[in-house]
């Protein structure tokens, strides 16, 4: 293989490799969770390992063979980094019920299967459809086990998709800007890898390969600065249906979510709260600031913003599952007003 530019792209595709490497260290040092920050070290690894054996795989100093075999070792990540990666979204999302043992079982077993075909003595024949152009470093895409990995791997990235679009379709405007990035960062290598089926390349790389950098970055945000972080805010919905008036407050005391009864009740002097602290929405009603900033205020009678009620707040704290504090959770309940009659 012969292409302008190899020692140029090798140096890159090493050193992003690093680069990723350096982020699964701090994200598993850093990680909110061991679950999430697991899953998002697995796909940083993943992402680590398909850049460097790709690196090699253009290297002039290797022979023909060992750059087919390094080729063939970059999808270990391939196999590993996409599960793991719909893993992370879906906890993260919090859209998780599907993982029941035996799913579990059978997203692991599949990779493994796929790495019986890849990594045996048939693999030539079976998987890269005769074997790779010496010119072009390029196989036909043609082969059944090679469309049912391409499928199998679209198929996981389409569902984290699928995930992150519904979790920003329910989501409070808050977040929904952080959710378009990582929605971004899922499509960009689930659109390029299409281009990678028909042996395109961008500046001598393949594209999947190269939209594999965004993904890296967009994991590490999401999992060290809480970038996507809706479970507390799906914890929350069932709530927000609801006719009790429901306010949620991230961890900064700005307003996440507001349900209609909890409009009518507070009657926000300024609009639109979402986003904004507490005390820039009610800043008129110290009371109802102290309420749901989480104070006690059992002795304190908060009327309704027609003035015809007592209300009642009902604070609990929002935490992930590794215990780190997400925000609060306040129910308001309307209590009639007793009114006394002289005689």
């Amino acid at each position: 293989m012969s292409s302008p530019g190899n020692a140029e792209v090798f140096g890159f595709l090493v050193a992003a490799s690093m680069v990723v490497l350096l982020l699964a260290v701090f994200t598993w040092r850093e990680r909110g969770t061991s679950r999430h920050g697991g899953s998002v070290t697995i796909t940083l690894l993943a992402i680590s390992e398909i850049l460097v054996t790709y690196a090699f795989s253009l290297s002039d100093a290797l022979t023909f063979d060992q750059q087919v075999v390094a080729i063939r070792l970059s999808y270990i990540g391939w196999l590993v980094g996409p599960v793991a990666l719909l893993f992370f979204i879906c906890w993260v999302t919090g859209r998780d019920r599907w993982m029941r043992p035996w799913v579990v079982s059978v997203m692991f077993l599949v990779p493994l299967g796929f790495a019986v075909i890849i990594f045996g003595p048939w693999a030539m024949d079976v998987f890269f459809g005769g074997g790779f152009d010496p010119e072009t470093f390029a196989f036909p895409r043609r082969s059944p086990a090679y469309i049912a990995f391409f499928v199998w791997t679209y198929g996981l990235l389409t569902v984290a998709v699928w995930s992150t679009v519904v979790s920003a379709v329910r989501s409070p405007r808050l977040h929904r800007l952080q959710i378009a990035l990582v929605l971004f960062a899922i499509l960009l290598p689930w659109a390029m890898n299409s281009m990678s089926f028909f042996n395109i390349r961008i500046l001598g790389i393949g594209p999947a390969v190269l939209s594999l950098l965004p993904v890296a970055f967009a994991a590490f945000g999401v999992a060290n600065f809480r970038a996507f972080d809706l479970r507390p805010m799906t914890e929350a919905e069932s709530y927000l249906a609801s006719e009790t008036g429901v306010v949620v407050v991230d961890d900064r005391g700005r307003v996440s979510a507001m349900n209609g009864s909890a409009v009518r009740l507070l009657g926000p002097g300024r609009s639109p709260a979402m986003g904004l602290e507490v005390e820039e929405v009610w800043s008129d009603r110290p009371a109802i600031v102290a309420a749901l900033r989480g104070a006690d205020v059992e002795d304190i009678t908060i009327l309704s913003a027609a003035r015809d009620t007592r209300l009642s707040f009902d604070s609990s704290p929002l935490a992930m599952s590794g215990g780190r504090g997400a925000g609060r959770l306040i129910v308001i309940r309307p209590e009639p007003v007793e009114v006394r009659v002289g005689g």
